[in-house]
């Protein structure tokens, strides 16, 4: 930029001037860029609590693994015996286990050190002519060696062996440093076998010092004795057994190994699950209760964005203040993060219940699967059936109701009178159709509460006899439920509270509103008395058949919470995208694009009026030069007029 000299003419500081001019316009430029900056803290300030719903929904995933509640724990008497873990299907109590043998091969190491290596047989062991000894390996051959004392070394011996080693399965090996011969198999196994067939010289045995005599060595198979079963062999020192991994380490030895639950995995799950929803909770109260200060005398915020020439005057360490207050409260009422607040506390909060989709049929009934033999005049007669039979029923009412019938005396009818004559403390009705022959047991609770229980059926009578192909226990109303699938009535656990997880209390403005406050020892005695309930209770799912078709529904709290905070990430990253995106298409980037723009063509405009004033105050300098030099022009001539006149 060119040096400016202003005000030579005028006399006037038109520098201050045109900046005094511009001040108020650049002042709608800066109150742009505040609004560009309160933008971006708000979009940083909603990508934090994504990485807090982020933590959150990791500490989900873990509550989704089977692993969480159902890992075991193992004891061993003797940790150098064996290592042992169990699969979380592995039953609870206490086992015996002896260590009859490991995996091994044959191997042979010489008993003491050899004398030093020589380029002889001769030279290295002091012994003359030649020596031989035969091998068998587990390819059933018998291999001859034969060695000249006088030119062949032990490296010679090593090489001999090994050449055959592929078949044979034995290999050889020399240690000069130790000065040892080894031989071995080159496997394990009950199969693998070194037979000394001859050793004419004893070189094998006491020139290499390997104490073989001639004979069979043979490997071994792992093999444990297991509670009563006993000598059960494995190919591998590591097996598993009654869903038990086993790692066997000594033989000989007998050990005890005790497998419970381990409930502490679970705990410290669950724990973290309810800390990352904490911190959650405490990141969004924080900023939805914030308030900016106001200056009522200048009816504005207090603290606003600092502007460039702001920043100019002051230190880092005044800067961070003065926009640690300008930020506080931005998010104060933030719409979406009030309404994902509410989302995830109802969520979390709520009381399983089932699908929607889920049909009971009216009451329990239950019914003769086949056609009974044709109505007689006695039950004798009619099912071909002696002496006394009876049952025990158990209704609404919660009383246990024994019935008995003579066979040669009474008939079904007999039987359908005695049931229907309790029928209005026990809610139970029996009936039968001499159309279809068929006897039926039904409540007249026709609700899903409905049940009825089979206290006891000794002589089969209901389940044999009259066809209802039914055991002793209860019976609640059917349901179109499919599968594995459960009802959340039969749970044991269907809220966070049941197992010890409640809600703090509330407080206008806390950022404690909302968190989960746990009782350890409630949640362990959840976890020790039913780990597969506390596991539904996060985890449930249930499949129905609607119309012919089938149709899986998530139940469960960990489910649930998963597809909300995975709505809720979607929303956020919608809201104020991520500081990853490649492209980012967020409303809130959107804004402070077209902001962003905004002020680029202010500036522009800036720079125009700056430079139309620079060329009105320079026309202004230039006007006054030419009138000033006409003033002397002027008063020349009137001088020089004067002057001829005189």
């Amino acid at each position: 930029m060119p040096l400016q000299i202003s005000g030579l003419v005028s006399g006037m500081d038109t520098e201050s001037i045109i900046k005094d001019m511009m001040k108020a316009k650049l002042a709608q430029v800066d109150k742009v860029k505040q609004q560009r900056q309160i933008l971006e803290w708000k979009r940083d300030s909603y990508r934090d609590t994504n990485m807090k719903i982020f933590n959150f929904r990791n500490s989900i995933l873990d509550l989704k693994l089977e692993s969480t509640f159902n890992s075991k724990q193992v004891e061993v008497s003797d940790n150098t015996v064996l290592a042992a873990i169990a699969k979380s299907n592995a039953p609870n109590g206490t086992h015996i286990i002896k260590v009859n043998s490991l995996m091994s091969g044959v191997t042979r190491i010489s008993q003491s050190a050899l004398a030093e290596y020589k380029d002889t047989l001769a030279e290295q062991f002091g012994i003359t002519d030649t020596v031989t000894f035969t091998l068998k390996g587990k390819d059933g051959v018998s291999h001859a060696y034969s060695f000249d004392t006088a030119s062949k070394s032990i490296n010679d011996v090593v090489k001999e062996i090994n050449d055959n080693a592929s078949a044979s399965g034995i290999s050889a090996g020399y240690s000069a440093d130790g000065n040892r011969f080894i031989i071995s198999t080159t496997d394990k196994g009950a199969g693998e076998v070194i037979e000394l067939e001859a050793d004419p010289d004893s070189f094998i045995n006491s020139t290499l010092k390997l104490g073989m005599a001639e004979g069979v060595y043979q490997g071994t198979d792992a093999s444990i004795d297991f509670d009563g079963a006993t000598g059960i062999t494995f190919t591998s020192n590591q097996f598993t057994l009654n869903d038990i991994n086993f790692d066997l380490k000594k033989a000989g030895e007998t050990v005890s190994i005790t497998i419970s639950h381990d409930i502490e995995n679970g705990v410290a799950k669950i724990k973290s699950f309810v800390e990352a929803y904490n911190a959650l909770m405490e990141n969004i109260n924080v900023k939805l209760n914030e308030r900016r200060e106001y200056d009522k005398s200048s009816h504005s915020f207090k603290y606003q964005p600092l502007t460039d020439a702001q920043r100019k005057e002051m230190s880092e360490k005044e800067i961070e203040k003065w926009e640690a207050a300008a930020k506080k409260g931005i998010m104060n009422n933030e719409s979406l993060l009030r309404s994902l607040a509410a989302e995830i506390q109802m969520t979390t909060n709520n009381i399983l219940k089932n699908n929607d989709d889920l049909v009971y049929e009216a009451g329990v009934n239950l019914y003769s699967r086949t056609a009974l033999s044709a109505y007689a005049g006695t039950l004798a007669d009619q099912f071909g059936i002696t002496g006394t039979v009876g049952f025990t029923l158990k209704g609404e009412d919660g009383v246990d109701r024994a019935y008995s019938f003579d066979s040669a005396t009474q008939n079904i009818n007999d039987v359908v009178n005695a049931i229907n004559a309790n029928s209005a403390y026990s809610g139970i009705e029996a009936h039968y159709s001499t159309i279809d022959n068929s006897f039926r047991l039904t409540t007249l609770n026709k609700s899903p509460d409905a049940r009825l229980e089979i206290v006891a059926d000794g002589d089969l009578f209901l389940k044999s006899t009259l066809k209802l192909e039914v055991n002793t226990g209860v019976y609640k109303p059917g349901s179109n439920l499919i599968g594995y699938s459960k009802d959340v009535k039969d749970l044991p656990f269907t809220s966070l509270s049941a197992i010890g997880i409640g809600t703090g209390g509330y407080l206008t403005g806390s950022k404690d509103n909302g968190k989960l406050v746990i009782d350890e020892n409630k949640l362990r005695e959840a976890l020790q008395a039913d780990p597969e309930g506390v596991m539904d209770l996060f985890n449930l799912t249930q499949t129905v058949l609607v119309d012919g078709k089938v149709k899986t529904y998530d139940v469960g709290l960990a489910l649930k919470i998963n597809t909300m905070v995975n709505a809720a990430v979607s929303r956020i990253n919608a809201k104020a995208g991520t500081a990853d995106a490649v492209y980012d298409n967020s409303f809130l980037t959107a804004d402070i694009t077209r902001i962003g723009e905004r002020i680029s063509t202010l500036e522009e405009r800036m720079k125009a009026l700056e430079l139309r004033y620079r060329r009105q105050f320079a026309a202004m300098e230039k006007a006054i030069h030419w009138a000033n030099m006409q003033s002397q022009w002027l008063s020349q001539k009137i001088g020089d007029l004067q002057g001829s006149n005189q």
